[in-house]
């Protein structure tokens, strides 16, 4: 029986891989496709180069890396266009992961600086090499934070787009993974010599609960506002973005898992 189990579990994966296979060989090619097939199956975190949507990525195999990919390049954050005013104002994209947002970002707003920031040395070392080819994007290697310091980033099985400086689900301690320094909102702002913010997206695994939860000031300079919120890793979280957003601004329906606010 465990044999059997094991077999049909193992039968699963492969069938679970044939979907975004398919995908990738419809814009890479189908020997790209067929050899990250065998290194997700036999080879995981072996890089591979592929072309999504025209940008070339270099992913892992055996993690989220495509998936998120595809996400980010097909229209993930397409809505968020329309929201955006003219004139001045830096795009933020905190949660940089392997670079695939800040790519779908900056065709979106061209004429924007775009500053994205991922703490993890080697989600970010891949995010560089992937946003090298864009002129508007600045990538910062840091956590997001409310004040200057440093944080630890956990691993609690997450995988490698759930880092968190809170363990993980259900408060697993999980593996240190490293101590990273923190930046803070004005920051970036002073560094980028922007006064005011586009599009702050924020997807920084719970991280979100102590950056909202003093009300900061900086929020009133955010034109659009796009959070993936983590009440499982963070209880609260959701609470602090509710009272950081009360005033001034309204919510947006838009699709997927963002919460989005507009500043009136």
């Amino acid at each position: 029986m465990p044999l059997a189990s094991a077999l049909r579990r193992r039968l699963r994966e492969f069938l679970g891989r044939l979907e975004p296979c398919g995908y990738l060989a419809k814009e890479s090619g189908a020997v790209t496709a067929l050899r990250w097939l065998y290194l997700d199956s036999f080879r995981p975190k072996t890089e591979i180069d592929v072309t999504i949507r025209g940008a070339r990525l270099t992913i892992r195999a055996g993690t989220p890396d495509l998936t998120v990919a595809f996400a980010s390049l097909c229209g993930e954050f397409d809505e968020l266009a329309g929201l955006v005013r003219e004139g001045e104002g830096v795009v933020i994209d905190a949660g940089g992961y392997i670079g695939t947002a800040a790519i779908a970002l900056s065709r979106l707003f061209p004429d924007r600086e775009i500053v994205t920031v991922e703490p993890t040395s080697a989600n970010f070392a891949l995010l560089e090499r992937n946003v090298a080819a864009f002129s508007n994007i600045t990538p910062v290697k840091a956590a997001i934070g409310p004040a200057p310091g440093t944080l630890k980033l956990y691993d609690a099985g997450n995988a490698e787009w759930g880092f968190s400086q809170h363990g993980g689900i259900g408060g697993k301690e999980g593996r240190l993974v490293e101590e990273v320094e923190i930046a803070t909102i004005p920051d970036l702002l002073a560094r980028t010599g922007a006064s005011d913010i586009a599009l702050l997206k924020l997807d920084i695994e719970g991280s979100e609960r102590e950056l909202l939860a003093a009300r900061p000031d900086w929020v009133e300079r955010c034109q659009v506002i796009a959070a993936e919120l983590h009440d499982r890793i963070a209880p609260g979280a959701t609470r602090s973005y509710i009272d950081a957003t009360a005033e001034g601004r309204r919510d947006v329906a838009v699709n997927g898992e963002k919460l989005v606010s507009v500043r009136l």
